[in-house]
């Protein structure tokens, strides 16, 4: 039986129907629960902006190094 957690590769356009259905589910939870998160926006934001930069920075120094090679 093969592991759940053995590593692939996702196609285009694979990659854009997992990112069309995180932001579907994404848009549902908010507006489910948008009187909870209205508390919490803010602090959400935050968290989004320093996921953000860490991805960002990350992806610019892998480029960097890449195009060095």
């Amino acid at each position: 039986m093969k592991s759940i957690f053995s590593s692939w590769t996702f196609n285009v356009w694979e990659l854009g129907i997992f990112k069309v259905s995180a932001v579907s589910f994404g848009i549902f939870v908010g507006a489910y629960f948008s009187d909870f998160f209205n508390n919490w926006l803010i602090i959400l934001f935050i968290l989004f902006l320093i996921g953000w930069t860490y991805l960002a920075v990350t992806r610019l120094k892998y480029l960097r190094i890449t195009s060095k090679n």
